[in-house]
This record gives structure tokens, C-alpha cells and sequence, in this order.
């Protein structure tokens, strides 16, 4: 064998050098544009038209935006190829991708599809090469020139909504549905499951509170809702989920969302990572509280319980968002919130918002068909004849940091008998006196490991206070001992042999396999009501009821 020498080696990123290294066959390269997290979010769902071809995707990020923060870690974590930014004019492709209007196409050299990355053209947005707005997914006239743009669209109405800002984008528009809805959609009959990894115990209502960007979202205008939520809505009846827009923490910063939602986060808020698990948040929920984003569009067009929690003010007037806005309830924080979650839920009906839906979402379950003819037209390429496959929505990676204390309102309904309402922790300190008929008192966890030392000064006024580490009796009595010290009435903790409570009294009372706090609280509240520290006790907390055998522990 005789080794050539000599000449020049392909250049790189040349049709050539793919060629020279590659391993599985390469017909055509298609370049997908990132600008933002979400266009990177919205460019890799669509990747699946792409599927059992020999199409090969590398990626390139324009880093000219405001939130362009995070994108490329998001393409890389997802193990796709991504190409420097300034090696993008060696780069030989036949198609470019993109999800955002705004991307970076001086130089391009093959034909340019834009895909949406929310719904329709119904955001007023700032614009980033002038100190006005305008209008969020529209290609702007700058990128007309060239005559290979097509923008790909979910309904034939925005193509009349387009003609009215410029006449030459709207013979480029492509309507093909939405991938995204078509997901949700198919992944209907995994809410159970959806619901479960969310921590959504069964009997509990799931409200799940999504935000856009921009000081009209949500979290812009209400931040305090999250808050307020928990701290109005019993903690073992209800769970509520956050939803963040990505510009959010890639402009902000994520320690900056923290700060933000501090109390509610510690409270049990179930954060739900702006970059995944929507989906899965949306299609679990009972209700969903949202503002002119898109998860509420596609919460309203999936006959979802929908309520406001912001209204809108950058919103185009006589689109979608714009008639929902002023047809949904519109949760009000200066009221009690429950009766308002309640009463949204109660009073929805189905195909509520068929119209609506009809008006945004044409050719409903096609969108990936449709979008895969399209692409592979542009590159010459045969179209599989199996259909596109549809695969569900990824199960949630929720994050939940508490709450490990609890304002618990509590009563003793009959013998033997005892009610608990729990509301988590900071979120509730500012709640006032008890409904008539009921105790209240704070169950403190001491070893709550989300709250800073600073914070222990809360501990004086727990009337209850809990431990979840186990430890031999001897050491519990001591630590009991400083606990009412402190002036707790009663304290609670795992032991060998199994929870052991114990009152300012002297008392001790012993409950085999029983939750830490649910015991210490309903032992609170028999002692309050005088009634015996012994024997059988049922605890209901919401929708469950925990059956307690009470033993004397002296």
C-alpha cells in the first residue's frame, strides 16, 4: 500500500472535510441558527422531521441578543455539534434552520426557513436595533431581499395578519401547524404519570403558574402571586408549579429568580427548569394561571382550566391572546385566593376556548409531516414513507426545596378525630388568627436545611417543634429538654423505636411508623382540647387520612 503525500487537506467544515472524517453517510448539512434559549429550545424540537435520514445538523450561535445567555449549553447538553461563530463562513451547508426573526443571515448562502418560537405575531417586544417595539415573529424587512426566506407558520390567519405589516413576508409564509401543540396533545393520556414525578400526591390540585418575559408577565407585574398562592392554599390539598419564561434567567440570571421568589421557593414552590418539563406542567395541571404567553394559548387550545395572573399590555389588539385575555378570570391578589382557584376550576367547560384554538392551530396532529416535507423539498431529498413519528412530552425534572415547617389550623372533629390544615412555611407568616373552631400553631422542623441561621429566631415562636433525624432516646430527651426551654408545647422525633412526642407537661407518647409532624401536631392538638394522649387517632390532612396508634412512651 502506498501512501499519497503531498497537496492540501480538506478545508475544514468544507463539504470535503465532512466527507474525509465522517462515519455514517452525509447527503446534505443543514445549519441550525440559535439566537436565544428558547429559538435553541424550539430549533431542537424540530429536529425530529430529520429522523432516519442522512441529514447532518450542526449547530451555530448568534450571541447578538439580550438573552442569548445559556443557548449554546442547552445545544450541547442536548450532544449536538456546534460550530464557533466566527468558523460559520467556512461552513458548507445546503439549508439553515432558525427560530428566531432576528438571527444573524448576512453571509447565508442557502435557503433560510424560520420556524416560530411562541405562537402567531401577537407581542409587542422591544426592538434590539432601535430604541421602539415591534412586532415578536415577524422577519423583518432587512431579510427580504433575499428571495429563498420562508417563514413557517400554524394557522392561514397569520398570513393575513403578516400581508397587513409587509406583503412580501406573507408570500413566504408556509403554514404548517404546531409541533409543539401536536405533542402536548398525543402525551394527554401521560398526565397521570406527568402528575406523579411532579409530586402531585392523588386528591391534590396541581396549579401550575406560567410566565413570559417582559414587566407584563406574571412574573413581571405578580410576583407576589406565587407566594400568595402558597400561602392561601392548603399545602396537602393543592401543590403550585412555576413555569419561567428562559429570557428570564438568561437576561437576569437564575440567583436573581431566586432572590425574587425567595419565600415561595422555600415554601414548596415545585420549580419546573425553564429549559424542559412545561409540557409535562401544563398537561398535569388542574388549573393553569398564565399570562399572553404561549403556555396559556396552548393550556386554552388543550381545554384547560385557565385563569390571568397578569394582563396584558404589550399585546396586539384583536389577536388571540388579546380576546382571551379579556374572556378569562383574571385571579385577583388582594382577595383569598382559594375561592378564586376554586371557582375557575369549577366553572370551566369543556371546548370553553374552541374557537379561539381554531383561530390559532390549523392541521392539528400533521405539524411534523408537514414540516418534514417541507425541509426535505428544500433539500432535495425523498420523503420517508412512514409517517413522522410524534414521541410524548419528556417527563419533568422538578426541583422542590420545602417546605419542611408548616402554620398548621387544626381541630378535634369527634373522638378519636383530628383535622390538620397546613399552610408551608415563610410563604404563611403573615396569615392571621385562625378560622372559629380551630388551634393554631406553627410546626417548626429544626434541621430545615433551606432556611439560613439567621433565621432561627422563628424557632421561639413554634409551639411545635419537629426533627427529622434519627437518634437514640437519650439524645431526643436531651434535645426535647431545649426545646421547651424555648417555649415549645410539644416536640416531636424518630427513634429507634419509631416517633416519639413529647409534651411540656412531661408527657411522652409513642406512635409507631407515624409522620414526624403530622403526629407531633395532632398530639398539639388533643392536648389543647384536653382531650387523651392515648389510643386510636385518625389525622386527616386534605385528602389523606393517616391512622395513628398512640401509646404511652414514658
Amino acid at each position: 500500500m502506498r501512501l499519497r503525500l503531498g497537496g492540501k487537506a480538506p478545508r475544514r467544515w468544507s463539504r470535503a472535510w465532512f466527507e474525509r472524517w465522517r462515519s455514517a453517510p452525509v447527503a446534505r448539512v443543514v445549519l441550525a441558527l440559535a439566537r436565544t434559549t428558547t429559538s435553541a429550545i424550539r430549533l431542537l424540537e424540530a429536529l425530529s422531521v430529520f429522523e432516519d435520514t442522512d441529514v447532518l445538523v450542526v449547530f451555530a450561535c448568534d450571541d447578538g441578543s439580550a438573552f442569548s445567555s445559556g443557548a449554546e449549553h442547552v445545544i450541547r447538553s442536548a450532544g449536538w455539534v456546534v460550530v464557533p461563530w466566527p468558523e460559520v463562513r467556512r461552513l458548507d451547508y445546503d439549508l439553515v434552520l432558525t427560530a428566531s426573526e432576528n438571527s444573524d443571515l448576512r453571509g447565508v448562502r442557502a435557503p433560510v426557513v424560520v420556524l416560530p418560537h411562541g405562537i402567531g405575531f401577537h407581542k409587542q417586544v422591544p426592538d434590539s436595533l432601535s430604541p421602539g417595539f415591534r412586532i415578536s415573529g415577524m422577519v423583518p424587512a432587512r431579510h427580504l431581499g433575499r428571495r429563498d426566506v420562508s417563514l413557517v407558520v400554524s394557522h392561514p390567519s397569520q398570513i393575513a395578519q403578516v400581508a397587513e405589516a409587509d406583503p412580501r413576508l406573507a408570500e413566504r409564509c408556509v403554514v404548517i401547524g404546531d409541533l409543539a401543540l401536536d405533542r402536548l396533545a398525543a402525551s394527554l393520556p401521560y398526565r397521570g404519570l406527568y402528575r406523579s414525578r411532579l409530586g402531585v400526591l392523588p386528591g391534590q390540585r396541581l396549579v401550575t403558574v406560567s410566565s413570559t418575559w417582559a414587566p407584563d408577565g406574571v412574573y413581571g407585574a405578580n410576583s407576589t402571586l406565587y407566594r400568595t398562592l402558597l400561602a392561601d392554599l392548603p399545602f396537602d390539598e393543592y401543590r403550585v408549579a412555576a413555569v419561567v419564561h428562559p429570557n428570564v434567567p438568561a437576561f437576569e440570571g437564575s440567583a436573581r429568580l431566586g432572590q425574587v421568589l425567595s419565600d415561595a421557593l422555600h415554601s414548596g414552590l415545585v420549580q419546573v427548569p425553564p429549559t424542559s418539563g412545561w409540557h409535562a406542567a401544563v398537561l398535569a395541571s388542574d388549573l393553569v394561571v398564565a399570562d399572553h404567553g404561549s403556555v396559556g394559548l396552548y393550556a386554552a387550545a388543550l381545554d384547560l382550566p385557565f385563569a390571568l395572573g397578569s394582563r396584558p399590555s404589550r399585546v396586539v389588539p384583536g389577536t388571540p391572546p388579546d380576546e382571551l385575555a379579556r374572556v378569562a378570570p383574571l385571579l385577583d391578589a388582594d382577595l383569598p385566593l382559594r375561592p378564586q382557584v376554586d371557582a375557575a376550576i369549577a366553572a370551566h367547560r369543556p371546548d370553553a376556548h374552541r374557537r379561539l384554538a381554531d383561530r390559532m392551530f390549523a392541521h392539528r396532529g400533521e405539524a411534523a409531516d408537514r414540516l418534514r416535507a417541507h425541509l426535505l423539498g428544500l433539500l432535495d431529498l425523498p420523503v420517508p414513507t412512514r409517517p413522522a413519528l410524534r414521541r410524548r412530552v419528556p417527563d419533568p425534572e422538578p426541583v422542590v426545596w420545602g417546605p419542611f415547617s408548616h402554620l398548621v389550623h387544626s381541630r378535634v372533629t369527634g373522638p378519636g378525630r383530628v383535622e390538620l390544615v397546613r399552610y408551608p412555611f415563610p410563604a404563611c407568616w403573615e396569615h392571621g388568627d385562625p378560622p372559629e373552631g380551630f388551634w393554631g400553631h406553627l410546626c417548626w422542623c429544626e434541621d430545615d436545611p433551606t432556611l439560613p441561621p439567621t433565621d432561627k429566631h422563628f424557632e421561639g415562636n413554634a409551639s411545635v417543634s419537629v426533627r427529622s433525624r434519627p437518634a437514640p432516646r437519650a439524645e431526643v430527651e436531651e434535645w426535647m429538654a431545649d426545646r421547651f426551654l424555648s417555649g415549645a408545647a410539644v416536640a416531636a422525633a424518630p427513634t429507634p423505636e419509631g416517633c416519639l412526642v413529647g409534651t411540656f407537661r412531661g408527657a411522652r407518647v409513642r406512635c409507631a411508623d407515624a409522620d414526624v409532624a403530622v403526629a407531633a401536631s395532632a398530639v398539639y392538638t388533643l392536648l389543647r382540647d384536653r382531650a387523651p394522649l392515648t389510643g386510636r387517632l385518625e389525622v386527616t390532612t386534605g385528602p389523606r387520612v393517616h391512622t395513628l396508634t398512640l401509646a404511652d412512651g414514658s
